[in-house]
């Protein structure tokens, strides 16, 4: 019996499981933020003010903000 679940589980990083998880947790905190940014665009907010929730959120998240451009309405 446990012959027969080792077997998967030892096929499980040749199927790249682990990638692909590791890929879908990416996608979803790219959600997130965006649907954070969209969220925050349509408040006022001082510059200053909006700058410091995203950066504090994504630092929470465990995203940096490289390479991510403005949500529609900021700025």
């Amino acid at each position: 019996m446990l012959d027969k679940l080792l077997k998967p589980a030892e096929a499980m990083p040749r199927l790249g499981i682990e990638e692909r998880h590791v890929k879908l947790e990416q996608e979803r905190a790219e959600l997130v933020t965006a649907a954070f940014r969209a969220a925050i665009a349509v408040v006022q907010l001082l510059q200053a003010d909006r700058d410091l929730l995203i950066r504090t959120f994504l630092e929470k998240l465990g995203v940096s903000d490289a390479g991510q451009g403005r949500a529609q309405g900021e700025g």
